[in-house]
């Protein structure tokens, strides 16, 4: 490949990189004035106010492929993916979590746990959590640990240089240690 093919692909690239921002810009504003119009319906018709509540923003994801092409995608992990995803989380590094810390965490992220079934007046978001806590706990017990004590049960995620934690030193050293 010579200097002149190089500047052709080059050229091509940043046409298509153009043309993806502007299909982006495009969905976006589709995307606004379809909330104007649901504002619009809902104060017609209030008590539809529930039903046409909007999803909320998860993180918006742009890979840039190594072919010069963007790919967009929501970023909105469930289950196990979410919590593996707060316990690995640079910011929580060394934390001890309870089922009741971890919801609130998925909460502040817009990760909640959702029910199958909208209408299931029954789904516990703790359970769902406790759940999928337990799950990444048995499927990678040598980084995720789980603690039951007098005081409850705490999950610990062990990063890489870290040593594991010592639950024979006493629960009340480990259950305050590393909360904010």
């Amino acid at each position: 490949m010579d200097q002149a093919q190089a500047a052709q692909i080059l050229h091509s690239l940043r046409a298509e990189a153009t043309e993806a921002r502007r299909t982006v810009a495009d969905a976006e504003k589709r995307a606004a004035a379809l909330d104007k119009l649901i504002e619009g319906y809902v104060e017609l018709f209030p008590a539809l106010a529930a039903e046409s509540e909007p999803e909320a923003s998860p993180d918006q994801v742009t890979l840039y492929l190594a072919n010069g092409r963007t790919l967009s995608y929501i970023d909105k992990p469930k289950g196990q993916e979410a919590v593996l995803r707060v316990l690995q989380a640079t910011e929580c590094r060394g934390r001890f979590w309870s089922v009741g810390e971890m919801t609130k965490e998925l909460e502040r992220r817009d990760w909640s746990p959702q029910p199958r079934n909208p209408n299931n007046p029954d789904f516990d978001p703790a359970g769902a959590v406790r759940s999928a806590l337990d799950r990444v706990a048995e499927a990678d017990p040598e980084h995720v640990y789980k603690h039951k004590g007098r005081n409850g049960v705490i999950w610990f995620y062990r990063h890489e240089g870290m040593a594991a934690p010592n639950f024979a030193a006493g629960e009340r050293s480990l259950a305050f240690r590393g909360r904010g």
